[in-house]
């Protein structure tokens, strides 16, 4: 498979499991509860990418790399257990009948409400200073 293609594919898998968690945590949190909800996700995101990262590296000085990415792989059972005993969010929708209802109509939607190209142009803008500081640290570096 070619890299672009695979670092495609992650990124879309990546942005549709933040986005599918982000909606189970808003169903399953009242509205009181989400800044919590949120940090705790937050904070848990960092976590893991210390433990994947420093704590790899720190591992990689006593043990050798494949040990460290199978311990890193074993870690993912966390997840995958939790995922699996989570609770269901009750009262949730029908699921769609049909890609059109799936993918189009949402878009149409959307598309169809004020502000919505105001909105989303500030989503794709938000973060450009972020990514071009990031492309540019490794040169400096």
């Amino acid at each position: 498979m070619d890299c672009g293609l695979s670092c495609c594919a992650c990124v879309l898998f990546s942005a549709s499991q933040d986005i599918v968690v982000d909606a189970y945590r808003r169903e399953l949190l009242r509205d009181e509860e989400l800044g919590l909800g949120s940090s705790l996700a937050v904070n848990g995101y960092r976590m893991g990418m210390l433990f994947s990262g420093a704590f790899a590296l720190f591992l990689a000085d006593r043990i050798p790399w494949n040990y460290v990415y199978l311990l890193l792989a074993a870690s993912l059972l966390i997840g995958i257990i939790t995922t699996c005993l989570a609770p269901g969010a009750e009262g949730l929708a029908s699921p769609p009948k049909s890609l059109r209802e799936a993918v189009i109509e949402p878009f149409t939607d959307y598309f169809k409400r004020m502000g919505a190209f105001e909105i989303l142009a500030f989503i794709l803008l938000y973060k450009i200073g972020d990514i071009m500081a990031g492309s540019m640290t490794t040169p400096l570096f």
